[in-house]
């Protein structure tokens, strides 16, 4: 039986597969040109234990450099993309998305409004504003657009530079559940870093008050 949800499935697929592969997508649609994301490798390791949740850390190797930041509850990772690492929850509500994009080589480089506009056509920016991930700063844009099947989607995009690239972290989500969605994004954000300033560290449990 057909349904919404299993609509809106089948619709981000097809925006994922479009999003930063050299070949075309698992839909057959072309990957728009956009060819210029650096290969990533990502394991998943389990660290520090906070109260009953066991926090769930994603590293991300992009050539000598190194990104980390922690999976939220409940989520699942998909590192089969060299281009992209994909986290998704049970229900497919939402999707979030890590990828670096490569610095342009012929030193044109692109704003990041003309970046979204180009990658995004039929979308409507909704809001631009700062939105800082980690101790980096960042640039949000919230986008809008009705997709083939008539569903509402909407994207929160958010760029960071890199000593590599252009970090993007994506949310996709269908316009219904894009509010209740960011609390996943900002999870990944809020916990993003990188090797810049130094070795990576794990995290660790936190040491039990003595008692009295």
């Amino acid at each position: 039986m057909w349904s919404p949800k299993l609509s809106w499935s089948l619709v981000v697929i097809g925006i994922l597969g479009r999003l930063g592969t050299n070949a075309e997508a698992d839909d057959g649609l072309p990957s728009m040109g956009f060819s210029s994301f650096l290969p990533v490798q990502a394991t998943l390791r389990h660290e520090a234990i906070v109260g009953d949740e066991q926090i769930r850390r994603t590293y991300v190797t992009v050539g000598t450099n190194l990104f980390a930041f922690c999976v939220p509850p409940g989520f699942q990772l998909d590192a089969s993309n060299p281009a992209k690492v994909v986290l998704t929850p049970a229900d497919y509500k939402c999707f979030l998305v890590f990828r670096v994009r490569a610095r342009d080589l012929e030193g044109v480089a692109k704003s990041y409004r003309d970046t979204v506009l180009e990658e995004y056509p039929d979308a409507k920016i909704l809001s631009e504003f700062a939105q800082p991930a980690g101790t980096s700063g960042g640039e949000a844009f919230d986008l809008q657009w009705v997709s083939t099947g008539h569903i509402i989607q909407s994207a929160r995009v958010v760029f960071v530079e890199s000593s590599v690239g252009t970090v993007e972290l994506i949310l996709l989500a269908s316009a219904d559940n894009f509010a209740g969605s960011k609390r996943a994004l900002d999870y990944l954000r809020f916990s993003y870093c990188s090797d810049k300033d130094g070795p990576i560290k794990p995290l660790q449990t936190p040491s039990e008050p003595p008692r009295s």
